[in-house]
């Protein structure tokens, strides 16, 4: 059976936040900080379409997100965090696609670029491929100078348009 390598997509390119527009925004760190469309929905129309083809595709989608502030077990912001996800989760289970993880980075002034690493290394055991076959779809700098050097590609996407390209592409 072939593995299946999961496409790793920035959590704010997916969701809207406080985007121009009322777009989708990739500066968006945490699910804590997304916020509904004009429609009531947290994710447009296109993108969830095309997180359903992913899923007929068999491609595991996995969602990277900036850790939350103070992230603790007792912490307000983790409440809505994870509220937050479970809001995204529904809505793309709606949309006929499947959320397998978001994984939370660390961006702190202390983080460490090789705890980064270590995290993408073992995402990639645990769907049995190698952090070179791991493929980011990311929207703000930040989040691409973190997983640069932990994954095999880093496609930038700047609008929904370009998003829902390409997972049509790496799909």
């Amino acid at each position: 059976m072939k593995p299946r390598t999961p496409l790793l997509v920035e959590l704010g390119l997916i969701a809207y936040g406080g985007g121009t527009e009322g777009g989708p925004d990739s500066r968006t760190g945490s699910p804590s900080k997304l916020r509904s469309g004009k429609d009531g929905s947290m994710i447009p129309g296109a993108v969830l379409r095309a997180l359903a083809e992913l899923h007929r595709a068999d491609r595991p989608l996995v969602l990277l997100a900036e850790r939350p502030d103070r992230w603790a077990p007792t912490r307000n912001r983790v409440d809505r965090a994870l509220e937050g996800q479970s809001r995204i989760e529904r809505e793309i289970q709606r949309g006929g696609g499947v959320l397998d993880a978001v994984l939370y980075l660390d961006f702190g002034l202390f983080s460490r670029r090789r705890k980064r690493r270590e995290m993408l290394a073992d995402l990639a055991t645990r769907y049995g491929t190698d952090r070179e076959g791991l493929i980011a779809v990311v929207g703000s700098s930040r989040m691409a100078d973190a997983v640069r050097d932990a994954v095999g590609q880093v496609i930038t996407a700047e609008s929904t348009d370009d998003l829902v390209r390409t997972l049509a592409e790496v799909g």
